[in-house]
């Protein structure tokens, strides 16, 4: 795989380059597959994250050093919605529970930038309840979208966010002048009955990972698809 535009201290670039980083010392210890990529486009990659909290919880990685969708162009917008919607299309079919995404948006240089790696990467997974609900609206100015389409265009170059998409494909952006560190994987652990488990740094929640990969691979087996996305 080719990324010209890598960042030599980025943990994915690393990876996305096939050279050390944390996802290959976290398989090489617990036993994970070396190769945790489940689909690749032209411009993102699909791989179940470090601290899966539930089975099915991937993110959706740029392919270039991004520091957030917002730092993303046009072209790699336009895929990345038809992949998202693909994403929790399958995800759904799979785990019979509505997805939600997100992304820590941030930018180089902001010291209260919510997310904890520098290049772009929306999580996406299936839980059944719509986490929205839990989130202190009193902290946040929030704005509600379409299409990320929508929120490309209007937000450009907005400074750090958290982006939130619910159960119903429903968008909205947060701003705040300060971030809790992974607010919404809090949420999610809270919501889970997991309160303490939610920062990925600690908890990798390696059978969730084992079980997202086979989860997936077998539905496309078994349904005798490829990882071409216009058969997702």
């Amino acid at each position: 795989m080719s990324n010209i535009e890598a960042d030599l201290e980025c943990d994915f670039c690393n990876e996305l380059n096939g050279e050390d980083n944390l996802y290959w010392k976290v398989a090489e210890k617990y036993s994970l597959p070396r190769n945790r990529m489940i689909y690749e486009s032209k411009n993102w990659v699909i791989w179940p994250t470090i601290g899966a909290i539930v089975p099915g919880y991937v993110l959706i990685v740029s392919k270039r050093h991004r520091i957030s969708m917002m730092d993303c162009d046009k072209k790699e917008i336009v895929e990345l919605e038809s992949l998202l919607k693909e994403t929790r299309r399958i995800l759904e079919s799979i785990y019979r529970m509505p997805c939600i995404m997100f992304e820590h948006g941030g930018v180089c240089g902001i010291s209260n930038k919510p997310s904890c790696i520098d290049h772009c990467h929306l999580h996406v997974l299936p839980i059944r309840e719509d986490i929205y609900d839990k989130i202190d609206v009193d902290k946040f100015k929030i704005i509600e979208f379409k299409s990320l389409n929508e929120f490309y265009k209007r937000i450009k170059h907005s400074g750090s966010y958290l982006l939130y998409q619910n159960h119903k494909e429903q968008f909205c952006i947060m701003h705040a002048n300060t971030y809790i560190s992974q607010y919404f994987r809090q949420l999610i652990a809270l919501s889970e009955g997991l309160p303490e488990k939610w920062n990925w740094r600690y908890n990798y929640f390696v059978e969730n990972i084992n079980k997202t990969i086979n989860d997936i691979n077998l539905k496309l087996s078994s349904s005798g698809l490829d990882m071409n996305l216009d058969k997702w």
